[in-house]
């Protein structure tokens, strides 16, 4: 009896280790792997897509520099003809009209040391009130043509009446003969002849003028593409330019506007029709030789041959060279090395001075 509690207890023993071991022992798992990809190499320089280099935008295409102002405009624009108005400058003629609308602005002397002003306009358009227009002089007549402008003035000297019917592609409005002009009853005669962009356009239509250029034209200027400083280039934050002691107009560099602020006779020189004092980018010295024709103090301004001159723009300033082969041809401007003078693009006075008169001219 005790025998078989023994053997039965042995046989219970052995199947409790039985079951600890089954329990202990870990069930394999058996997981399917996923295919390898192959790795891929990607250079990006080989991708069209991708490119260090950045697209060019053509801002200016389909557009020309105007040939007065270096400004982006259309062909079709640029081959208007522009107007040359005769400006009075006396100083009981002030304050001129819309003159700072003109493109470029010569200032030459005219008999009895002062000067008179010729306003070039690119574009006149809706302009009600442009003058003092005063009486024509041979030479602007003359450097009008160059322009191939329609010279607008009121009356003229004997030598520019001369010239207006015999000297080449000129095409004039004279206030004496023609329409379009109209006195300011508010403003002393003579000096309140003025005319208006309807008038000069009537006169246009009525003379029978081109309205484009003609072919023989020739462009002025050459433009920088944009704001270009002077190379070696001395001060001229100050610029004056002494005729005698009546005439002796200055410019004074505005860094914020980076244009020059014209003044004369001892104050600012401004526009009534804008407000603003006149102002420009470019100021251009030309030295020519002049001559006292009779006693009446009529200048002639020789603009044909050769000289010198200063550029001032951004403040700084360098001598240039002029020359002018015939009365018909276009003035050529260069540097001191001879290379083409180039001109920043905006606004543009010119300043006609003696050639004795050099001392005349002062930067600082």
């Amino acid at each position: 009896m005790r025998k078989k509690k023994i053997l039965s207890a042995i046989l219970v023993s052995v199947m409790g280790l039985s079951l600890l071991s089954g329990c202990g022992k870990k069930e394999e798992v058996t997981t399917e792997k996923e295919p390898e990809t192959p790795a891929v190499t990607v250079t990006l320089t080989d991708s069209p897509m991708i490119t260090d280099e950045k697209p060019t935008i053509d801002k200016h295409k389909g557009l020309v520099q105007s040939d007065l102002n270096g400004s982006w405009i259309t062909p079709e624009q640029n081959q208007k003809r522009p107007v040359a108005i005769m400006i009075n400058n006396i100083d009981v003629a002030l304050p001129q009209s819309n003159i700072e609308k003109a493109d470029i602005v010569y200032d030459c002397l005219v008999e009895g040391g002062i000067t008179r002003l010729m306003a070039i306009y690119s574009d006149y358009s809706g302009l009600t009130k442009i003058g003092p227009v005063r009486s024509a002089r041979h030479y602007y007549l003359r450097k009008a043509a160059e322009y191939d402008a329609v010279y607008v003035h009121f009356g003229w000297s004997v030598y520019a009446q001369d010239d207006a019917y015999s000297y080449p592609h000129n095409e004039n409005i004279n206030g004496l003969y023609d329409g379009g002009f109209y006195r300011d009853p508010e403003r002393v005669a003579p000096h309140n002849a003025y005319i208006s962009a309807d008038g000069i356009d009537s006169q246009i239509d009525k003379l029978g003028y081109s309205k484009t250029h003609h072919d023989w034209y020739q462009k002025p200027y050459t433009f920088n593409e944009e704001d270009t400083p002077l190379k070696d280039g001395k001060n001229a934050n100050k610029v004056t330019i002494y005729h005698n002691d009546y005439s002796d107009p200055w410019f004074e560099y505005n860094t914020e506007s980076k244009e020059y602020n014209r003044f004369e006779y001892g104050d600012t020189h401004y526009d009534d029709q804008t407000g603003n004092q006149l102002h420009f980018k470019n100021v251009l010295v030309q030295f020519c030789d002049h001559q006292v024709l009779d006693s009446h103090g009529y200048l002639n301004v020789d603009f044909v041959g050769s000289g010198s001159g200063y550029l001032c723009t951004d403040g700084k300033y360098v001598p240039v060279n002029w020359s002018k082969d015939s009365e018909e041809s276009v003035t050529h401007w260069t540097f001191e090395d001879g290379s083409e003078m180039t001109l920043n693009p905006g606004k543009t006075c010119i300043c006609v001075m003696e050639t004795e008169n050099t001392s005349g001219f002062k930067a600082e």
